[in-house]
């Protein structure tokens, strides 16, 4: 009885990590196809020279938000979300930390003008754009809220030390308050008041705020093919965008993955600090490195090539969760 009891459990595991497997190489062929659709658009001028930066607001300012906020409202305050959520907090943290910590150890033997875009991103990812709709589509509600802890520590680490490669201020005030108005950090805290305060929203509104957040990983996709649009493609194979890559890409979450399973972390966070931390480097990067006077186009370079590299590696680490 008891060898029965134990085949039927290995059966119905076995039969669930297919099932979560073939579920994710199915929404893998939708993004991939929303990336095509966007590029092949973007490269004949379906979409004009402005959507990349009309896309980019919409997903950040709208989109997301939605996703976030409706995420909260799914789930009742419970003792362990809680607990998730104090320990999510402390995760993003020594998470910060590491990136901080490698950023300005690997890559002071590199050409000064490559050195503040290579430790800019390593210390923050696309985790807002990429990360938020990867969460929401693999992970499911409940994630979303502890996703939303992991960036308000992400958004302060990048305003402050993401800045201060660049231009090395030390207007710590003005970091904190650019951190504090971001979208996502905004509607994380409205979701967590709603939480705790037991404030639902009409259903017509949380259904179709519902409906816009779903958006918004095929949204994203859509943007990344107007991205590779416009690269030259050639350009984007050298020793030190392979290097950015493997760091980016690999090693950080790597290190993340093996902390969590040492430290017996629940598989929920593991995955919400794995997939925001396995994101490719941040579209505002080469913005940043404009405004200040930084090497943008080898940003722009650093963006495109370990997007690409981040569609062979993050289904990887999502399988791998």
């Amino acid at each position: 009885m008891g060898d029965l009891g134990s085949g039927l459990f290995e059966k119905v595991s076995s039969d669930a990590g297919m099932n979560a497997l073939l579920n994710l190489l199915d929404l893998q062929s939708l993004m991939l196809l929303c990336l095509l659709c966007g590029f092949i658009m973007r490269r004949y001028r379906v979409l004009p020279d402005e959507s990349r930066s009309v896309l980019t607001r919409l997903i950040i300012y709208f989109v997301i938000p939605c996703s976030i906020i409706s995420s909260f409202q799914k789930m009742e305050l419970t003792d362990e979300i809680m607990k998730n959520m104090q320990r999510s907090f402390i995760i993003a943290c020594i998470v910060q930390v590491l990136g901080i910590v490698l950023a300005v150890l690997m890559w002071n033997r590199k050409p000064e003008r490559f050195r503040p875009v290579l430790k800019g991103g390593t210390v923050v990812s696309n985790a807002g754009t990429l990360g938020t709709p990867m969460i929401y589509s693999v992970l499911g509600a409940e994630a979303m809220i502890y996703s939303g802890i992991f960036q308000i520590v992400m958004r302060i680490v990048m305003w402050t030390a993401g800045v201060w490669f660049f231009t090395k201020s030390t207007d710590f005030k003005g970091s904190i308050r650019r951190a504090a108005v971001h979208p996502c950090v905004l509607s994380t805290v409205v979701g967590i008041v709603l939480m705790f305060t037991g404030i639902k929203l009409p259903a017509v509104f949380l259904d179709g705020m519902e409906q816009i957040g779903s958006a918004s990983t095929m949204l994203c996709m859509v943007l990344i093919g107007t991205i590779l649009a416009e690269s030259d493609l050639k350009k984007l194979f050298s020793i030190v965008l392979l290097e950015y890559g493997f760091v980016r890409l690999l090693l950080i979450p790597g290190l993340v993955f093996a902390g969590c399973r040492l430290f017996s972390v629940n598989t929920l966070l593991t995955g919400v600090a794995v997939i925001l931390i396995c994101m490719p480097m941040p579209v505002l990067l080469p913005a940043m490195a404009a405004q200040n006077d930084g090497d943008y186009v080898f940003a722009s370079q650093c963006v495109v090539f370990s997007t690409l590299f981040a569609l062979v590696t993050t289904p990887l680490w999502c399988a791998l969760i």
